[in-house]
């Protein structure tokens, strides 16, 4: 796959429309290819992450984030004592 800039709009949703036909309709087709995360992954992140945990202005226990694929990543986190996610990211 190669990035370029496609200024029309009528081009670029019928190149997207013939990309999106290519791929599986499936979680690993719609996160190309990470569909599962690791327990590699998942321990890294956690010990990471545990630098960011905080208990906010009104005493929930909460964790905020910025990027792509995000939710998915840090999803594992919510069970464990995690009480509220906010997320930005792109589509």
């Amino acid at each position: 796959m190669t990035s370029e800039v496609i200024e029309d709009e009528e081009q670029f949703y019928s190149k997207a429309k013939m990309y999106w036909k290519q791929i599986p309709p499936t979680v690993d087709g719609m996160l190309g290819g990470y569909g599962r995360i690791s327990s590699i992954d998942i321990n890294s992140s956690r010990k990471f992450l545990q630098r960011f945990l905080r208990v906010g202005r009104s005493g929930v226990l909460s964790r905020r984030g910025c990027g792509s694929g995000g939710p998915l990543a840090i999803s594992w986190y919510l069970p464990q004592g995690l009480e509220e996610l906010g997320w930005v990211g792109t589509l």
